[in-house]
């Protein structure tokens, strides 16, 4: 009797560990929490609209830009509140050397090569909303006299990985270009991990000089650390907005 009681109680004490072992599994394997209802696969609702499923793999695979998903992103400014750049007209980056880290345009084949150096590059972000989503997001080079400023941007992202999209639209005689503006990063002391940025045309408009729509550049900076920089002196405020977008009346036409 003494026998059967103990295995008896043997087999109730393996049945809850084993019940036991797999609820803390099941609590070891929980998924992330949910997202807003707004975004879509980890990238915002309002940057799938314009930059579609297919056009997300061409970035991710063929440019091999870094997209860092999610719906927790850091926030930028206060990352850096100690330090005096860091104010309320925003924190700039910059990469230097930027070089070129791939292509899919087809004229840049023979042309530009990996590791191909251009113009160093100055990024800066300001008024970050971290309930919708959104940074005014602002980008120009030492080669570029009208800057680029996208006042309805959008940043996603996990801890202190993040990526920026800044849509561009710009209204020139033969139509309308469309395009995206993308900075990814790791946020460090000082700066920006492995930051990378990429340029990649949605809707050419049939407008000549610039690059094909779905294609783009992808760039890195050559020492892998974007450090905190001062935005040059150029005037910020440029073109007016128009549907989210920012329109500028000085065209950027990279080589076709």
């Amino acid at each position: 009797m003494f026998t059967k009681n103990l295995k008896t109680g043997l087999s109730l004490l393996t049945a809850l560990l084993i019940v036991l072992s797999l609820s803390l599994l099941a609590c070891g394997t929980e998924s992330e929490p949910d997202e807003p209802d707004f975004f879509e696969n980890g990238i915002h609702q309002n940057v799938m609209e314009l930059v579609d499923d297919e056009l997300m793999d061409v970035i991710e695979n063929e440019l091999e830009m870094p997209i860092y998903r999610g719906a927790n992103p850091p926030d930028l400014q206060s990352a850096f509140g100690g330090q005096a750049k860091a104010t309320g007209e925003g924190i700039t980056f910059m990469m230097s050397p930027l070089l070129l880290f791939n292509t899919n345009v087809p004229n840049d084949e023979g042309r530009f090569d990996q590791g191909t150096r251009f113009a160093d590059s100055f990024f800066w972000f300001s008024n970050q909303n971290m309930q919708n989503y959104t940074v005014s997001f602002g980008r120009t080079s030492t080669a570029l006299d009208t800057p680029y400023i996208g006042e309805t941007s959008y940043i996603i992202g996990e801890d202190d990985r993040f990526t920026v999209f800044g849509p561009l639209e710009r209204v020139e005689p033969e139509g309308t270009v469309l395009s995206m503006n993308i900075f990814s990063g790791i946020l460090a002391n000082g700066g920006v991990e492995d930051p990378h940025y990429s340029l990649i045309m949605i809707d050419d408009g049939g407008v000549s000089g610039v690059i094909p729509a779905e294609t783009g550049r992808s760039f890195e900076d050559g020492d892998g650390f974007a450090e905190i920089s001062e935005w040059p002196e150029q005037e910020k405020r440029v073109g007016i907005e128009k549907s989210g977008f920012e329109k500028v009346d000085a065209s950027e036409k990279l080589p076709r």
